[in-house]
């Protein structure tokens, strides 16, 4: 596996921060969805799902749950993470588990918690579930809940509001010129100087 993206949680503020993000950098030259694994947690897990199923991310939230209704797990490798709630585990959904793609993602965002074959899954909180991208080579983490983090991470540059879908979009796809050059180094790997 060569390259994976990885999706943090957060609110609705933080999916259209996501959504913006990756919007931008593609019109930057930082194209995400040629990933060979994308992981969403939460509010990543909608922009995972979007992403992946080639859905249009600059939809607002209330067209996500038509969008994805119907959407079945893409070829590509994806994995959405939750928390088994009678346990406290983590649970990773992909297209072998026998899941719906639209449940796996219910699961990820819920609060409260959703049944899906008798157990109960809600939201996994604050955790990124990042580790479920080792093995690759390059690794990409767009992080809405943190401001600040590792070369690798791309976080707001600014406090996220709540509910706020086009600001917090609006914002993504402005930072993404910002952090387009950081983004590709990882994606795309260090340029190599030409020799003279």
């Amino acid at each position: 596996m060569r390259r994976a993206l990885v999706l943090g949680p957060g609110g609705v503020a933080a999916t259209a921060w996501l959504a913006g993000l990756i919007t931008g950098l593609r019109r930057e030259g930082v194209d995400l969805s040629a990933a060979d694994l994308v992981v969403g947690t939460s509010a990543g897990a909608v922009a995972a799902a979007m992403l992946a199923t080639g859905a249009p991310l600059d939809t607002p939230p209330e067209s996500h749950a038509d969008l994805l209704r119907d959407a079945e797990w893409p070829a590509r490798r994806l994995l959405i993470a939750a928390v088994d709630a009678s346990s406290g585990e983590r649970a990773v959904f992909d297209i072998f588990g026998g899941v719906p793609l639209p449940a796996a993602v219910a699961a990820s965002r819920a609060d409260p918690a959703v049944t899906i074959g008798g157990r109960r899954y809600t939201d996994p909180g604050t955790a990124t579930n990042a580790d479920l991208a080792g093995g690759a080579e390059r690794v990409l983490v767009l992080e809405p809940l943190s401001l600040g983090g590792a070369v690798s991470t791309i976080v707001p540059d600014a406090p996220l509001t709540a509910g706020a879908w086009s600001p917090s979009f609006h914002s993504g796809v402005r930072q993404a010129a910002e952090s387009a050059a950081q983004a590709a180094e990882v994606w795309h790997g260090p340029r190599r100087r030409q020799a003279s």
